[in-house]
């Protein structure tokens, strides 16, 4: 499985050093994995970002610089056509109209679903894991792309998730909704103001929703007649701001916390558990990684990442290189 969180900034979570328990679950993955210590994506916004993840090419490289071009069809393979061509059902159920269909990404999957962002959206993506993991439970292995919607503007989880960190700023009348961000920003608010302080207390509820889909849908996949644990790996398109930089979100600038993101992978029997990589790893990484571990054919093309499996393993911290 690979999980991709859509805007969760890796700072914001307990395995990074994060105060609050937002992300119960993915401390239970990282315990159980390999964790990399500061992991960035090479864009701030989705679509740019996820075919680089799915190509480990830079946004240079791939061509996917606008909101309204694809990846081309004529070259480049993409991270599912290598999992199809090793005989894997292919599956990608995303929660981003952006990075629906049309856009290449669907190339190299059986099935890729758009399922809305909003709490019925999230029970069809659960339930549709489960189904698939039953259907191929004994014909074939199973590659699954998850794109969950949470924690992505605007921030309004439902209850008991909205309310999980509320108290910090009683005077506050930000609801989490896209022009709380808008009039933060044009009033040039510091992070310290009441209304930042409330506006990240519905992001991290938000947070914590998003990491309650994942484990449900970790479960779903696991009580469905598949032998054994899942691989997975959690990571985001992109990090999230909250005016360190004069802005809220991402997609204008590349600052660190736009472009931070988690990169955390388990496999029972195969990695260490509760290993930490020292150094910077990055979403072009992630197809040259998988390519190794799952002995995939290699692309089309030469990737700009490099697999860390030998890292992952436990031979020393991540080369030094740019990114």
């Amino acid at each position: 499985d690979l999980v991709v969180a859509d805007s969760l900034d890796a700072a914001h979570l307990g395995t990074y050093g994060y105060s609050r328990p937002t992300a119960p679950f993915l401390t239970e993955v990282a315990d159980a994995g390999v964790t990399l210590e500061r992991a960035i994506s090479q864009t701030s916004w989705t679509l740019s970002s996820v075919v680089s993840l799915m190509t480990g090419l830079e946004q240079e490289a791939h061509g996917v610089m606008q909101i309204e071009q694809s990846l081309p069809a004529d070259r480049l393979s993409t991270l599912g056509e290598l999992f199809q061509s090793k005989g894997y059902r292919t599956v990608g159920l995303v929660q981003n109209a952006v990075i629906g269909e049309g856009t290449g990404l669907e190339r190299g999957f059986d099935r890729y679903d758009y399922m809305r962002f909003t709490e019925e959206g999230a029970e069809d993506l659960v339930r549709a894991v489960g189904e698939e993991a039953a259907a191929s439970a004994r014909d074939q292995p199973l590659f699954m792309y998850v794109h969950v919607g949470p924690p992505h503007m605007p921030y309004r989880p439902p209850e008991p998730f909205r309310s999980r960190f509320a108290g910090g700023a009683p005077e506050s009348r930000v609801v989490g909704s896209i022009r709380d961000t808008t009039d933060i920003m044009v009033e040039k608010s510091a992070p310290s103001h009441p209304d930042v302080i409330r506006l990240v207390e519905l992001y991290d509820g938000h947070v914590a929703y998003a990491d309650s889909v994942i484990r449900r849908s970790v479960e779903a996949f696991e009580s469905e007649g598949r032998a054994g644990s899942p691989v997975l790996l959690v990571t985001a398109d992109h990090g999230e701001a909250f005016m360190q930089h004069g802005a809220v979100g991402h997609n204008l600038f590349c600052y660190e916390p736009m472009v931070r993101v988690p990169w955390i992978i388990a496999a029972p029997g195969t990695l260490p558990a509760g290993r930490r990589v020292p150094g910077t790893g990055s979403l072009l990484d992630v197809l040259p990684t998988l390519a190794e571990l799952f002995g995939l054919p290699s692309p089309d093309h030469r990737t700009s990442g490099v697999s860390l499996a030998p890292q992952l393993l436990g031979d020393g911290p991540i080369r030094d290189r740019p990114l």
